[in-house]
């Protein structure tokens, strides 16, 4: 990354940037410095179902938020280590730093930045498989972690993450509100697996609430961001196309999208509703 910048070159990086606080903040300034375009990998905002969700808080679906909570797997910090350098502490590529960072951006997220927190790591193993290495490695970074405090909203949240679970990898995020709630379940890591987005208004039971994959990405610089709101695809969008509704149209006119000139699936199909 450091190479890219001194280039002069736009850097999208995955999550962790760097190896600890002093590693991202030098990264950061040297990018500020350069005017650079830079990106980090937190991808589990963008999945549909969390951005669906995002969409329905920001509408005001659960009311005023008043807690929200989760839980989620791995099995890439224990008996089995996915990579050998995951297994020292002072390497920062641990469950913390890691996959909790993916799980605790997906909450922070959809409920609102942390204002208050307390936390708790564990250390429970002493060594590991590391599957890169294939052989056994000494552990020194923790297995998982539980975090609870209080969000800028005033809403409370609980964090629990493991990383040396036997099997992997569930994932569940509850969000609670003064009208409703709003659930996220999968078999998986949010930002890779398929996720379920179940909803409830008042006292009705939790129902599945369809959340169809984006059939168009979204245009540069607008996934980023508060601003950010999760649109439905229209049926005239190809797969191919790589502008999102609005953006991506068709008019009474033209008969592909005025945004990517991708055919539309239905010609001279009207233009869809802006919000």
């Amino acid at each position: 990354m450091e190479a890219a910048l001194l280039a002069g070159k736009p850097v999208w990086c995955e999550w962790p940037v760097g190896t600890g606080g002093e590693t991202t903040r030098r990264l950061v300034r040297m990018a500020r410095e350069r005017n650079a375009t830079t990106a980090t990998g937190l991808q589990g905002r963008f999945t549909p179902a969390v951005a669906y969700a995002r969409h329905l808080l920001e509408d005001g679906y659960a009311g005023r938020v008043l807690s929200a909570h989760v839980y989620a797997e791995y099995d890439a910090f224990g008996e089995n280590i996915a990579v050998a350098s995951s297994a020292q502490e002072e390497n920062n590529a641990h469950i913390l730093i890691s996959g909790g960072g993916h799980i605790l951006d997906t909450l922070t997220f959809l409920a609102g930045e942390v204002r208050e927190v307390t936390g708790t790591l564990s250390y429970q193993r002493d060594s590991g498989y590391a599957l890169d290495l294939k052989r056994r490695v000494t552990m020194t970074a923790p297995d998982q972690f539980a975090a609870q405090g209080r969000l800028e909203s005033g809403a409370l949240f609980v964090a629990h993450v493991l990383g040396a679970a036997p099997h992997g990898s569930p994932f569940r995020l509850h969000i609670a509100g003064t009208k409703g709630q709003l659930s996220l379940e999968t078999d998986g890591m949010p930002q890779i697996a398929p996720v379920t987005l179940k909803g409830a208004r008042g006292p009705n039971e939790p129902q599945v609430m369809p959340s169809r994959p984006r059939s168009c990405r979204p245009p540069p610089n607008s996934c980023t961001g508060p601003r950010w709101r999760w649109h439905p695809p229209t049926p005239h969008c190809l797969t191919t196309c790589p502008a999102e509704p609005p953006h991506c149209r068709t008019s009474s006119t033209h008969s592909r999208c005025t945004a990517c000139s991708t055919p539309s699936k239905q010609p001279h199909a009207p233009e869809p509703a802006r919000r």
